[in-house]
């Protein structure tokens, strides 16, 4: 298990808890990335199993997760979003602003995020067995909704609601 930093790339590999009650948890925060510009920065989070992973960084500009099971992160806002490639069991909030969710080739992601950041984010997915859950969290007074994302599709929310279109590919 580490956590290094790679040019502008902060890798987190390998981190592993007991099981789903006893979690590893792991910090990124901005001395993780030493004298480098953050708004620049981005995170890796590989081959981890029963963690949670918090990015206590105001804004970053990427985080791919890649082949981790039963992990959680949470994270404020990124500039461009989050990738989640062949995983299982993850789950993801975005507490403040970010753009792109891109979820391929991963079992049961569920994905939360703000109903005031909701207008601007479009969701991705590809080659997932399950539908994406997408949950808008609003304030104390409103009701969470919650919405199926299917594979091979691309869903924005749109006026209250989502809006999903097949992926269209470049010629």
């Amino acid at each position: 298990m580490s956590k290094e930093l790679k040019g502008n790339r902060l890798e987190v590999i390998g981190f592993t808890g007991k099981n789903n009650g006893d979690r590893t948890m792991i910090e990124v925060t901005d001395a993780d990335f030493a004298d480098q510009d953050i708004l620049k920065a981005t995170v890796l989070v590989e081959k981890c199993k029963f963690a949670v992973v918090q990015v206590k960084v105001e804004k970053i500009k990427q985080i791919s997760i890649s082949n981790c099971e039963r992990i959680g992160l949470v994270f404020d806002s990124a500039l461009v979003g989050v990738d989640v490639t062949r995983c299982k069991n993850v789950d993801v909030q975005g507490t403040g602003k970010f753009y792109n969710a891109d979820i391929d080739s991963s079992d049961s992601v569920k994905l939360y995020a703000t109903k005031q950041n909701s207008e601007s984010l479009t969701i991705l997915t590809n080659g997932n067995p399950q539908p994406v859950i997408v949950t808008l969290i609003g304030g104390a007074d409103e009701e969470p909704s919650e919405g199926y994302i299917p594979a091979q599709f691309q869903s924005k929310y749109v006026n209250g609601s989502w809006v999903t279109t097949p992926v269209e590919h470049g010629e």
